[in-house]
């Protein structure tokens, strides 16, 4: 801040303003010190000013005053007692502005000067330090970080950090080290490491974990100056602790694919945890118990690190299975957490469903479904054969898809034909592959209509003719009605 004496005035008024001229001019202005020290790294200079003014021979007031280039003033203090106040806070009194006007008139200049002089400084130690960017290679860092899950808590996802190059040292205070990289400088992290930004830094994965604490560090930093009364509230990082939302967590977790890394959750500790982009390896248990059919996990269950559940702790590591196996195992974990039970029961009565839904969609997510005796005495497994029956309508290509069980067909768009169901045979459906064909030929263009498949397009019909037909002998048994036969007899003639 740069002083004139409109500001005085500003400040004190007319009067006051007069009267503290007076006195400097009668040389009532004795001991007179300013001080300025200088942020280097927010470049905001603050000076202090300490005087004495006389007010008779035998007394005397001391002043003391301060102000910076970002705020202007922040301390105005006198010992007479006559400081003012407005709305805006305290006035000055006329030893004050005796003071002020006296820093005006014979010390602003050189203060000016010395300011100038430290930004020269400050120039010259930045460039040294670019010099040495240039002609010095950095030695890259390592950041590992531990995984804390309070999943009943307010804020269940935080991290802690830890750094170095061959040993990671723990980091305790996360924002004097973030702090440290952001602006430069240097930050000691025991006898064993003294981390310096002009020696070290972080690449490649590292270097994308490090921006992202940053972004954190300065969201942290809006936040800290907006509870300027409560500098601990609410805040993402304190101490060694960054606490940070499942968008952060996805992030970080990604980073960490190719490595190992240790996490708390819900207050066990586990080491030597790998982030996995693939299913987890579940396993079930289907038994019965009197007239009941037992559902439960033939290990322990998952744990959802997150609200959309997409991320899983399970037998030592985190998962993020694939939308296949989270949206069939998604109905089956909502049930046993909404319900709090580590078993599902069905009624004897559903065994039908559980035949031809329940447990083939287990079959479809899961490594392994073990049925117990008992069951597979009423639950009859059989290999499935694929038919194909094709027609020819309207200009258009009908498929009629079946699925044989040993002698039990089905047609999936007709639905269960449950009159072919008796308590001694109920079939169980493979309905991977069941799904791998009905894909097949809506990838050849088929489109589902009533109880069959029908492919209207003519280009699409062309190119099935000439290569779908083929794909589908590939998956199974193909059979043609007279109608379609005469259609493809008279195209070849056509175009023979």
């Amino acid at each position: 801040m740069i002083l004139n004496e409109d500001i005085i005035v500003s400040l004190s008024g007319d009067l006051i303003f007069k009267w503290g001229v007076e006195y400097y001019n009668k040389g009532l202005v004795e001991d007179f010190n300013v001080c300025m020290e200088s942020n280097h790294n927010s470049q905001v200079n603050t000076y202090y000013i300490d005087a004495w003014v006389h007010e008779k021979e035998d007394l005397a007031f001391n002043v003391q005053i301060s102000f910076n280039d970002l705020e202007g003033f922040t301390v105005f203090y006198c010992d007479c007692g006559e400081l003012g106040a407005d709305k805006s806070g305290c006035l000055p009194c006329k030893h004050v502005v005796a003071v002020l006007y006296k820093y005006l008139k014979e010390k602003q200049y050189n203060s000016l000067k010395a300011r100038s002089l430290m930004k020269c400084e400050k120039l010259i130690g930045d460039m040294e330090h670019s010099l040495f960017y240039i002609e010095n290679k950095k030695i890259p860092l390592n950041i590992n970080m531990n995984y804390i899950f309070n999943l009943d808590g307010d804020m269940p996802y935080s991290i802690e950090i830890k750094v170095g190059k061959d040993k990671c040292y723990v980091v305790k205070d996360v924002s004097q080290f973030l702090d440290t990289v952001y602006q430069g400088g240097a930050i000691e992290f025991g006898k064993g490491f003294f981390f310096d930004s002009l020696y070290y830094e972080f690449c490649g994965e590292n270097k994308k974990i490090l921006d992202i604490l940053l972004e954190i560090y300065e969201i942290d930093r809006m936040k800290g100056e907006s509870l300027a009364y409560f500098p601990s509230k609410n805040r993402l990082i304190y101490g060694k602790r960054v606490f940070i939302v499942e968008s952060h967590l996805r992030r970080f977790l990604q980073l960490m694919n190719n490595r190992v890394f240790s996490c708390f959750v819900n207050g066990e500790v586990y080491k030597d945890v790998k982030y996995l982009e693939e299913d987890m390896p579940l396993e079930f248990l289907m038994t019965t118990s009197e007239s009941f059919i037992i559902l439960k996990h033939n290990h322990e269950i998952p744990i959802a690190l997150t609200e959309k559940r997409d991320l899983f702790f399970f037998k030592g590591n985190i998962y993020r299975p694939s939308k296949k196996q989270l949206e069939v195992y998604g109905c089956i974990y909502n049930n046993f957490m909404e319900n709090r039970v580590t078993s599902l029961t069905f009624n004897a009565k559903d065994i039908d469903k559980l035949s031809y839904c329940i447990l083939p969609s287990l079959r479809y997510i899961s490594e392994r479904v073990i049925i117990s005796k008992d069951l597979k005495v009423i639950l009859k497994e059989e290999k499935l054969d694929v038919e194909f029956y094709l027609d020819f309508n309207n200009k258009s290509i009908e498929c009629t898809l079946i699925f044989n069980y040993g002698g039990y067909r089905i047609n999936p768009l007709e639905g269960l034909n449950k009159k072919r169901y008796n308590e001694k045979n109920r079939i169980i459906r493979d309905m991977t592959k069941e799904l791998e064909i009905s894909g097949l030929l809506k990838k050849l263009g088929f489109l589902e209509e009533k109880n069959f498949y029908v492919l209207k397009d003519s280009d699409l019909i062309i190119s099935f003719n000439e290569e779908g037909k083929n794909i589908l002998d590939n998956k199974g048994k193909v059979e043609a009605t007279a109608k379609y036969k005469h259609y493809l007899s008279s195209r070849n003639k056509r175009l023979g």
